[in-house]
Formats: structure tokens, C-alpha cells, sequence
């Protein structure tokens, strides 16, 4: 996720929820082509291959223990 902009992550968080396209756009007044752009951006620097994968790759993330 550090290799995202702070757009993407907000994207790949709402994806990571289950909001499809549409309903991004309109949560973050964009258009329905700028969040798919963003979608192959996130998908592409993260290595996943679809949303579902990007999902798992987000839990994991996030229930990852932090170092101290």
C-alpha cells in the first residue's frame, strides 16, 4: 500500500469493503472512468490480479502486527 497515492488507498479501501465502481464514484465525486483508472493503478502496483485478491491482500495488511 505505500507504493499507492493517498486517492488510491482511499479507492483500494472502498473496494477492500465491497463498493463496486459506481458507488465510489459517487461517494468521491468522480467520474466512473477516473475510479476504473485508479482500480488498474492499484491493481498493477500492487501485483493483484483482480478485486477479491486486492481485498485478501488488504486484510492481510491489516491484520499484520506492528513491529515495535
Amino acid at each position: 500500500m505505500d507504493r499507492l497515492s493517498e486517492r488510491e488507498r482511499e479507492i483500494a479501501t472502498l473496494i477492500g469493503a465491497g463498493h463496486s465502481n459506481p458507488e465510489i464514484a459517487g461517494r468521491l465525486f468522480l467520474s466512473r472512468k477516473t475510479v476504473e483508472r485508479h482500480v488498474s493503478n492499484i491493481l498493477a502496483r500492487t501485483g493483484a490480479r483482480n478485486r477479491t485478491e486486492l481485498a485478501r491482500l488488504l486484510n492481510v495488511q491489516e491484520t499484520r502486527p506492528t513491529s515495535r
